[in-house]
């Protein structure tokens, strides 16, 4: 048995390929709990997202894996990867580990430093633990991804800063107005890049927001969606007058803003400054705006000059990930190797040694030298025939097949066996 993942993400696949392997959560639920296929991958967690599609599994062999793969694709969506063999990729045993903490570390993902991916980790794992697609190697392996993914976000920056354009106008607001819940937005345009700006300010706490567009129904439309209010066109500097931060975001192939409309919009303001971010292309923005007093004008390329400071800024903090992956690794797979047979037999007959001892030292001090040597001959004698039946039975264990980990994991727990190399935190009772 071995851990094995085998799956296609957009490092190998095109989105038109990757759309056609992606599963809703309760498809994934529903395939996981077919009894059929799965006999040979005891284990198994189906992680499906926009940008990957990968199955985890604890299986007989990789190759089996790679089968049962194929034939869910091929049964659930009509599709024979194998005629994609560039798409695919399959890892296991140390690679397959590697490869789980770099995808819940982020830095697998096309955006490096994304906050996305852990949580998504974590509902695939749910989903696999609800269909009782799980066990304790499964369960194990998770926990550390999970603190990989924690740590990371705790010890290094690979989140910081906004790295897309959408959101780095939302950054630059926020530093602009410190009170961003008494500030009003102007969304100019009904596009998906406005929109999706718009959101972003509303969940940063921006006070409200007025939406115009050329045709009033689709600025109704979206203001309702939104929770904010439309008005006309025509009412465009009025609404300037009274916004703080103004998004521009239309289709349009000439300004729809200029510096004569501004100047108008700003009278009586009482100085207060005026944020413009046009994220238009062509700009919405006459170029002459950014010369008025106490108006700051960010378009389209000094956005994306932010962003990729910001993508270069998380790419520097990869070292310090991969520090961090390392270490894990280097933990969880002294636990992996420790269930083998050999390591559980010398753990186990430690264990009980190191008892002994303990209780010995308490009494030893009351014999003379004579009878020491007659109770640590009899104390040894005990536990090597105490141990004797346990350690012909644990070597008698199956070593590969179906559950041969999960087995030896369970003999490590019914013993209280500890991490190798770890305190085992035994008793003296």
């Amino acid at each position: 048995m071995d851990f094995v993942v085998i799956g296609l993400s957009h490092h190998t696949a095109p989105v038109a390929l990757r759309e056609q392997v992606a599963f809703t959560t309760q498809q994934t639920e529903e395939m996981l709990r077919t009894t059929g296929g799965w006999d040979r991958v005891p284990e198994r967690l189906l992680l499906s997202t926009c940008n990957r599609t990968e199955l985890y599994a604890l299986a007989e062999t990789a190759e089996c894996s790679r089968e049962v793969f194929l034939d869910l694709v091929r049964r659930h969506r009509g599709l024979e990867l194998e005629r994609h063999p560039g798409a695919l990729y399959m890892r296991s045993g140390h690679d397959m580990v590697e490869h789980l903490f770099r995808v819940a570390s982020s830095i697998d993902s096309m955006i490096v430093g994304e906050v996305q991916i852990l949580g998504q980790v974590h509902e695939a794992f749910e989903i696999a633990r609800r269909a009782e697609a799980t066990g304790p190697m499964m369960h194990r392996l998770l926990e550390a991804a999970f603190r990989v993914g924690k740590r990371v976000r705790s010890e290094t920056e690979i989140a910081i800063g906004a790295v897309s354009v959408s959101y780095a106008a939302v950054t630059l607001a926020s530093r602009v107005f410190s009170d961003l819940d008494k500030q009003a937005a102007l969304l100019v345009g009904s596009g998906e890049t406005g929109a999706l700006t718009a959101r972003h300010l509303l969940e940063i706490g921006i006070g409200q927001i007025t939406v115009v567009n050329r045709t009033f129904e689709r600025a109704e439309a979206l203001a309702a969606e939104l929770g904010a209010t439309a008005v006309p066109w025509e009412s465009i500097e009025d609404a300037l007058s009274k916004a703080s931060v103004v998004v521009t975001a239309t289709a349009a192939t000439e300004p729809v803003i200029r510096a004569d409309v501004v100047k108008r919009a700003l009278a009586g303001r009482k100085n207060r400054p005026l944020l413009i971010l046009d994220i238009a292309v062509p700009r919405d923005v006459e170029p002459a705006v950014r010369d008025i007093e106490n108006v700051f004008l960010y378009d389209i390329d000094a956005l994306e000059g932010l962003v990729r400071e910001n993508l270069e800024r998380r790419r520097r903090e990869i070292p310090k990930v991969e520090t961090i992956i390392r270490e894990e690794m280097k933990q969880f797979l002294r636990w992996y190797s420790s269930l083998e047979v050999t390591p559980v037999v010398r753990e186990l007959r430690d264990r009980y040694e190191a008892v002994r001892g303990r209780e010995l030292e308490k009494t030893l001090h009351k014999f003379c030298v004579k009878d020491r040597e007659q109770v640590e001959a009899l104390t040894r004698s005990l536990v090597n025939k105490l141990l004797h039946e346990p350690t012909i039975a644990i070597r008698a264990l199956p070593r590969s097949g179906a559950g041969s980990l999960a087995r030896m994991e369970l003999v490590r727990r019914l013993f209280g066996l500890g991490e190798v190399g770890k305190d085992d935190g035994a008793g003296d009772d």
